[in-house]
């Protein structure tokens, strides 16, 4: 029995062939993959990262691994004197800010840059180092600012603000070493006193005595995101992680204080809402023991040593919520195995840890200033988001490199009996 082809196979067969056949050879066209546009590509990343108090663990990282001691946040509501001249109108408004007393260096120039990659992929001890999880702040704005220094980025994905006929541009560097540019920025007359107590940073002289980040709070719709943020937006962001502040704290090897403050419309000067601190048995605010533990911690794993290393402290949290005080006491044990991982493992091989950027680091606390029992969490550094249903059912917080994938929030962790 012989087959009969579909008319509609062969008209479909023949326009292909004639098609090809027509095309001209010789005429060079682009052809191959292309990536979608950064606009596009940004709210894939925003699909993936939670719009709650995970951008300001987020943020809280970044310090941690720059080895800041002090962070400060800052929500400024008002219109003028936030940091930019008026002849920057698009960067003008209520803003959120954030300081931290290092520096950043030339690769964290290059880091905040990248937009899937984090150069926290070369060194597995840093947790957050401006990857995919930075890039939650546009969640909220549409044109992040970092000053250090004497130097000011500006980040702009919809090529709006510096971008030419010739050349399109997503951003602008600058430094303000030069005088001559420093009026983009805010006269030194103009500024409360904000800017030189809780920032640390002088607009007239274009220096910031460490990092600050500006965060434009978006006030309607962009290309970006439809997420308005307002007054009451941002509040609940603060009071979210004041929730679990004095958590935060337990297992950061360098920071030491987080506050937070507000700036009302007209006003001059902040208020101070929420701080956490930690201070040492000797009563100073500072991370010595942690700083010396990790320090021994990267010689050994930079050079594959097989030492164990441990420290154990007491560490006392202090918290301040709008004038309401609290003190708790927690013993915090950090262990670090050495290179001892079997090369054949029944979870991992010591390749694929090394690949991964997991190395044998483990912590655990406990409070011992309250009778009441306590229900043990999961940390990767800072608390994984707090349901009392997740909680591992140990009597202390454990902390570890744990395999979270792209969204924080789903690390599921069984419920022990």
């Amino acid at each position: 029995m012989m087959a009969t082809q579909n008319p509609h196979d062969t008209e479909d067969e023949s326009s292909d062939n004639s098609e090809c056949e027509s095309s001209d050879d010789t005429e060079e066209k682009e052809f191959g993959l292309r990536p979608p546009s950064l606009i596009r590509q940004l709210k894939n990343i925003l699909r993936q990262y939670p719009d709650n108090g995970q951008i300001i663990k987020e943020i809280i990282q970044n310090a941690e691994d720059a080895g800041a001691s002090i962070l400060r946040f800052l929500h400024d509501e008002n219109d003028e004197g936030t940091l930019f001249s008026q002849g920057v109108n698009d960067l003008q408004g209520p803003a959120l800010y954030s300081f931290n007393d290092a520096f950043f260096t030339a690769d964290d120039w290059k880091g905040i840059q990248k937009l899937s990659e984090s150069i926290k992929e070369k060194d597995a001890l840093k947790i957050g180092r401006f990857g995919l999880g930075f890039k939650s702040v546009f969640h909220m704005t549409d044109n992040p600012v970092i000053m250090s220094g004497y130097k000011l980025g500006i980040i702009n994905p919809d090529e709006t603000l510096f971008s030419t006929r010739q050349k399109p541009r997503t951003g602008k560097f600058m430094s303000f070493e030069d005088k001559t540019r420093r009026e983009v920025l805010l006269h030194h007359q103009d500024s409360g006193d904000h800017f030189e107590n809780i920032l640390q940073v002088d607009p007239s002289e274009g220096y910031c005595n460490g990092t600050i980040f500006r965060f434009r709070l978006r006030e309607k719709p962009s290309k970006l995101s439809q997420t308005i943020y307002n007054e009451c937006r941002v509040n609940k962001l603060f009071k979210e992680f004041s929730k679990e502040g004095h958590l935060a704290l337990l297992f950061l090897k360098s920071l030491a204080k987080i506050e937070f403050y507000f700036r009302g419309k007209g006003s001059k000067s902040a208020t101070l809402l929420y701080s956490f601190v930690a201070k040492q048995e000797n009563g100073k605010v500072e991370r010595k023991e942690e700083t010396e533990f990790m320090s021994k911690v990267k010689y050994a794993h930079k050079y594959k040593k097989p030492q164990a290393h441990l420290s154990i402290n007491k560490t006392t949290i202090f918290t301040n919520k709008q004038g309401l005080l609290e003190e708790r006491q927690y013993p915090v044990l950090n262990y670090y195995a050495g290179d001892v991982l079997e090369e054949e493992s029944e979870l991992i091989t010591k390749k694929e840890a090394r690949q991964l950027g997991y190395i044998p680091l483990v912590g655990i606390a406990f409070e011992i200033s309250s009778e009441v029992p306590l229900y043990g969490h999961v940390f990767c550094t800072l608390p994984l988001p707090i349901f009392k249903e997740k909680t591992t059912g140990l009597p202390v917080h454990v902390n570890g490199f744990f395999c979270l994938g792209s969204r924080p929030e789903g690390f599921e962790m069984a419920h022990y009996k």
